[in-house]
């Protein structure tokens, strides 16, 4: 494959996966109870949750159409395609790192897969968040070379 179609499939795939996400924060808000039992704490919780799962997952959707949109539009140099192309694989697949500890509670409680979910949490979690902040940053600083690049290639430029 090219170099320069493999942006435009990593795009792709990072929308795909950004648009999973955000479905199962949507399954996920959906399935809180509007009277939940008790003073509704875990309600809270899960829709904490399900709101950060949609917005890591909406974040990971504007870092695709970011490295997209740059590749279409601009001609970023190696580095700026990097780092924006680095940026939306880490966002989308860290907005994925939550289903897949929902898939693995599936089978039946107690069993070794569901045991192995509860131990496996506290990393994901971590990770979801970790690799959410990566593909921020990434992005950011994809988009910031490129402009950078721009600026110092267009010599009428005043930089302002």
């Amino acid at each position: 494959m090219p170099l320069h179609n493999r942006p435009f499939t990593i795009a792709g795939g990072a929308a795909l996966l950004s648009c999973i996400s955000l479905g199962y924060a949507w399954y996920t808000l959906a399935g809180i109870p509007t009277e939940p039992r008790g003073d509704g704490f875990v309600a809270g919780i899960v829709a904490a949750i399900g709101l950060g799962i949609g917005l890591t997952g909406l974040f990971a959707l504007v870092e695709a159409t970011t490295l997209a949109a740059v590749v279409r539009f601009g001609s970023p140099t190696r580095r700026a395609r990097a780092f924006l192309s680095a940026g939306a694989v880490a966002g989308s697949v860290g907005t994925i790192l939550p289903l897949f500890i929902e898939l693995a509670r599936l089978p039946t409680p107690g069993s070794s897969l569901t045991t192995l979910a509860d131990r496996m949490l506290p990393f994901v979690f971590g990770g979801w968040l970790l690799l959410a902040a990566i593909g921020m940053l990434c992005s950011a600083l994809g988009v910031v070379f490129h402009l950078f690049d721009r600026i110092q290639g267009n010599p009428g430029s005043t930089g302002a």
